[in-house]
C-alpha cells in the first residue's frame, strides 16, 4: 500500500510527507488519524522535519479536521445527542478562548498604585529659653507649691488650682506651634464648659511677647456666694471693669477684666494701637477671644491703684519730688507717642493710671487711646476734653454750625483755653487738624494742676510773673509754633528732676 503512494528515489523528508498524506487523509478513521499524529511526532524527532500536506484540498480538509478533532474525539465517547451538544458548545467557546489567549499573550502592564502615606504629626519641642518655655516653667513652679495663695483662698480649692495648672501645661505641650505663632496682644480662651475646670481661662500674649495665664472670677465662689469680682471697680467710656487674676506669676496679680458689650470694634482698635506703642509708661490691654455670639469681648489690663486725679485730690499721698517724677514719666510716654506719629487727643488726669512697682514707688502710665489719631493724616479733626482744650481747638469749632460748638462754647464752665481764645482770638491760627501741640497744651494744664492742686488761670499766660515753672510756661504759650514740643519738655523736666535729686542728696549728706 505504501509502495503505490511514493517513489523510493525521493528524499526522506518528502517520503514522510507522502506517508503522512496517505494516513492523514480526510476519509480515514479516527484511530488512523491518531496513528498519523504519532507518525508526525516520529518524523520530527528523527529528522527534525515536519511532514506537510502537499494537496491543497487535503490541506484545507486537514485544517478543518484539526479544528474538529478535539470535540469529535470527545463526542465519539458519548451518545449522538450529547456529541452534537458538545460540538456546539465547543464552537461557541472557541472565539472566547481565542480572545483570552490574545489577552494572555499581550505583555502585562504593571500598574503602579500610589501608596497612601500616613504622616504622623511631629510634636514640636518647647525651647526652654523661649517665652513659651519660661511660661511653662512658671506654671510648673506654681503647681509644685501645693498651697493656695492668700489672694485666691476664697476662690479656689487646692485641687481646682492644681487641675488648672496641669491642664494648661498639657495644653501648651500639645499646641507648641499654635502658641509660638500667637500674635503679640492676642490670646486663646479656654472655656470651662470645654475644659471642665472650675473657671474660664485665657492664655494671653502681651505686646512685648510675654505669655500670661488669666483666670476669670465673675462666677460663684467655692462657698456658693458671689465672688467679690462682681463688685464694680470702675467704668471707662464704654467698658465695665471687674477683677481677674494672673496665675503664672510667683505671686498672683490682680488685673482688670473689661467685658465689652458694645463698641467692640473701637475697643479692639484701641487695644491694638496701645500694643503697637510698647513703652513702660503706656498702659496696655491684653485682647481676649471674642465670644461666639460676637457681642462681647474681654480685655485684660493691670489693675491700677488709682489715677492722677487721686494724686491731685490727695487720695494718693505724694511728695512734690514724686509728683515731678510722675510728670516726667507722663511726658516720656507722650514724647514716645508723638515720635510714632500718634496724637493722643485726650490727655487729662483721669487717663493717667497710677500703679506701685515692687519697691512701692508710684508709677504713671498713659491710657485711653480711644480717640487717638495718626498725625500724618489731615482727615481727623482736633479733639480734647473740656478744660484741657487748646485755643487752637476752640478756633477750629468757633463756627456755630460745627458739630462740637455746643460742647465747647455752650458750656458755662470757664477754662484756660476759652479765656485765652477770647483774649487772642484774632491772633490764633488753627492748623485745621489734630496735631501734637494740642497734647502739649493739655500737658501744661495738667502739670500745673498736679503741682498746685487747681487748674491754671489766664494770668500765667498774660502776666510776666507766669507760673514760676519754665516748663509749664513753655507748654502754655498762646501760639502753637511757640509752644514747647513734648521731646523738649521731656529733656527739661529730666534735668529738673536730676537737679532736685542732687539737692536732696546734698541736704542729707
Amino acid at each position: 500500500m505504501l509502495g503505490n503512494s511514493f517513489s523510493t528515489q525521493e528524499t526522506e523528508p518528502s517520503l514522510f510527507s507522502k506517508i503522512y498524506n496517505f494516513i492523514a487523509g480526510p476519509t480515514v478513521p479516527l484511530v488512523q488519524k491518531s496513528f498519523a499524529a504519532d507518525f508526525q511526532s516520529f518524523a520530527i524527532q528523527k529528522f527534525s522535519q515536519v511532514p506537510v500536506l502537499d494537496d491543497p484540498m487535503l490541506i484545507e480538509e486537514d485544517t478543518r479536521a484539526k479544528k474538529r478533532s478535539r470535540f469529535e474525539f470527545q463526542a465519539s465517547l458519548k451518545s449522538p445527542d450529547e456529541a452534537t451538544n458538545t460540538a456546539k458548545r465547543i464552537r461557541r467557546e472557541e472565539p472566547a478562548q481565542k480572545q483570552l489567549t490574545d489577552i494572555a499573550e499581550k505583555p502585562i502592564k504593571k500598574i503602579k498604585r500610589k501608596r497612601k502615606i500616613v504622616r504622623t504629626p511631629v510634636r514640636k519641642e518647647i525651647d526652654l529659653f523661649s517665652a513659651l518655655g519660661r511660661f511653662v516653667q512658671r506654671l510648673r513652679n506654681n503647681a509644685n507649691k501645693n498651697v493656695v495663695p492668700d489672694l485666691l483662698e476664697d476662690i479656689f480649692f487646692q485641687d481646682d488650682l492644681k487641675n488648672i495648672f496641669e491642664y494648661v501645661i498639657n495644653y501648651v505641650t500639645r499646641n507648641v506651634t499654635k502658641l509660638s505663632n500667637l500674635v503679640n496682644g492676642k490670646s486663646i480662651r479656654l472655656n470651662k464648659g470645654t475644659t471642665k475646670l472650675a473657671r474660664n481661662l485665657q492664655i494671653s500674649k502681651s505686646a512685648s511677647g510675654k505669655l500670661r495665664l488669666f483666670v476669670e472670677t465673675n462666677r460663684k465662689s467655692k462657698m456658693g456666694t458671689k465672688d467679690l469680682s462682681n463688685a464694680l471697680l470702675g467704668k471707662g467710656t464704654f467698658k465695665t471693669v471687674l477683677r481677674c487674676y494672673q496665675l503664672d506669676s510667683d505671686i498672683p496679680k490682680t488685673w482688670a477684666c473689661s467685658k465689652i458689650k458694645s463698641e467692640i470694634r473701637e475697643a479692639i482698635s484701641e487695644a491694638e494701637l496701645t500694643n503697637q506703642l510698647v513703652h513702660p509708661h503706656i498702659a496696655h490691654f491684653e485682647i481676649g477671644t471674642r465670644y461666639k455670639n460676637g457681642k462681647k469681648i474681654t480685655l485684660y489690663s493691670k489693675l491700677a491703684i488709682g489715677t492722677l486725679e487721686d494724686v491731685i485730690n490727695g487720695n494718693i499721698s505724694c511728695s512734690p519730688e514724686e509728683k515731678e517724677i510722675l510728670m516726667m514719666q507722663i511726658m516720656d510716654a507722650v514724647a514716645f507717642t508723638h515720635a510714632k506719629n500718634v496724637v493722643h487727643q485726650d490727655i487729662k488726669p483721669q487717663n493717667i493710671l497710677i500703679y506701685r512697682d515692687k519697691s512701692g514707688a508710684l508709677v504713671a502710665k498713659l491710657s485711653d487711646f480711644g480717640i487717638s489719631v495718626k498725625n500724618n493724616r489731615n482727615i481727623h479733626a482736633p479733639l480734647s476734653t473740656l478744660g484741657y482744650e487748646s485755643p487752637q481747638i476752640l478756633a477750629y469749632y468757633q463756627d456755630r454750625n460745627s458739630e462740637q460748638y455746643n460742647y465747647y462754647f455752650s458750656n458755662s464752665l470757664r477754662t484756660l483755653g476759652k479765656d485765652v481764645f477770647n483774649r487772642f482770638k484774632d491772633q490764633i491760627i488753627e492748623p485745621g487738624k489734630a496735631c501734637p501741640s494740642n497734647d502739649c497744651w493739655a500737658l501744661g494744664v495738667m502739670y500745673y494742676e498736679l503741682m498746685h492742686g487747681k487748674k491754671p488761670t489766664i494770668s500765667i499766660v498774660t502776666y510776666a510773673k507766669k507760673s514760676g515753672n519754665p516748663i509749664i510756661d513753655g507748654l502754655l504759650r498762646v501760639h502753637a509754633n511757640d509752644r514747647l514740643d513734648s521731646a523738649t519738655a521731656l529733656e527739661q523736666i529730666k534735668q529738673r528732676c536730676m537737679a532736685s535729686e542732687q539737692s536732696m542728696r546734698m541736704s542729707m549728706g
